[in-house]
């Protein structure tokens, strides 16, 4: 079964934008793509404006779903134009990737259907596409 809401996210260019129109048209446009979710703003909130955690985690932005996190060599996403030196990358990547950890555990102690799959976007994007339709056929 596809999820109701399929969310790409993970730092800046990994690629997440470019990602929406192929997968949407590999998914026959039955899910709803962003660009960022739950755990993007909970990042966000967090690194950017002292806001708490928990705030995107309810069952209607979870129950269902699917969270792509991206992520890519530090030196992949400075040649795609993201301006910081690696320490402030790598600190990017931990957050979301402890975030989405978190939002992992909520899920499952709500009985929440929330699938996570990390995608390294370092891979061409027919193969990123490939990676996530067989995570959800897995299902």
């Amino acid at each position: 079964m596809l999820p109701t809401f399929i969310y790409l996210d993970g730092t800046d260019r990994t690629g997440k934008t470019s990602l929406i129109g192929p997968l949407a048209g590999a998914i026959n446009f039955c899910s709803i793509i962003t660009d960022r979710g739950p755990v993007g703003f909970s990042v966000y909130d967090e690194l950017y404006r002292d806001i708490p955690r928990g705030r995107y985690l309810t069952a209607r932005c979870l129950d269902n779903t699917m969270t792509v996190l991206l992520y890519a060599n530090v030196s992949i996403l400075q040649q795609r134009g993201w301006n910081a030196d690696g320490y402030e990358i790598y600190k990017h990547q931990a957050a979301f990737g402890e975030m989405a950890g978190y939002v992992r555990a909520v899920s499952i102690e709500h009985g929440w259907n929330h699938k996570l799959l990390y995608v390294n976007s370092n891979q061409p994007q027919k193969d990123i596409i490939k990676e996530i339709l067989d995570a959800i056929k897995e299902d």
